[in-house]
C-alpha cells in the first residue's frame, strides 16, 4: 500500500492527506537520534561502514545555504559529517550540490569534521544517486 491511500471504506480516506519535505526531515533526524540501527543501515547505503552515531542537527545554515540535516558518525577517532538534502517535491536550487560541497569543506577547516559525505534524499526513481563521498 502507499502513503496516502486508504487502508479500507471505513470513510475517513487517506492515512496522509500529504508528506513535505520538512516532514521527512524531522521523521529522520528523530530516527537518527533514536536509534544506533538506523545510523548504521542509513550509512551502510551511502558507503559507510564501522561507524558509530555521535550527533544529528537539523537546517543548518551559513552564508553558502543551508543544509537540510548534519548527520555527525565517528570511525574509530574520525569524525564523518552526512549532509543530507531531502528533496520531495522542489527542483534542485542553483549550485545546490556546489554549495554543499562548500559547506563540507568549512567544516572540515574549522575543525569541526575530518571528512564529509554529501547525500540527497528523493524518491525511489526520481533522481540519480548524488552521494558523495569527500576525504
Amino acid at each position: 500500500m502507499k502513503v496516502g491511500q486508504s487502508a479500507s471504506t471505513d470513510g475517513f480516506g487517506r492515512y496522509l492527506a500529504s508528506v513535505a519535505e520538512r516532514d521527512i526531515d524531522l521523521l529522520l533526524m528523530e530516527e537518527f537520534h533514536a536509534s544506533k540501527k538506523f545510523v548504521k543501515w542509513f550509512c551502510r547505503e551511502i558507503g559507510l561502514y564501522g561507524v558509530s552515531p555521535a550527533d544529528a542537527w537539523h537546517s543548518v545554515s551559513d552564508t553558502d545555504g543551508e543544509s537540510d540535516l548534519l548527520v555527525r558518525v565517528l570511525r574509530n577517532e574520525q569524525r564523518i559529517g552526512i549532509l543530507i538534502e531531502n528533496k520531495i517535491a522542489a527542483p534542485e536550487q542553483d549550485r545546490q550540490a556546489e554549495r554543499y560541497h562548500i559547506r563540507g569543506i568549512k567544516c572540515r577547516e574549522q575543525g569541526k569534521l575530518d571528512s564529509y559525505v554529501t547525500v540527497m534524499c528523493a524518491p525511489k526513481g526520481s533522481r540519480k544517486n548524488n552521494s558523495t563521498v569527500v576525504a
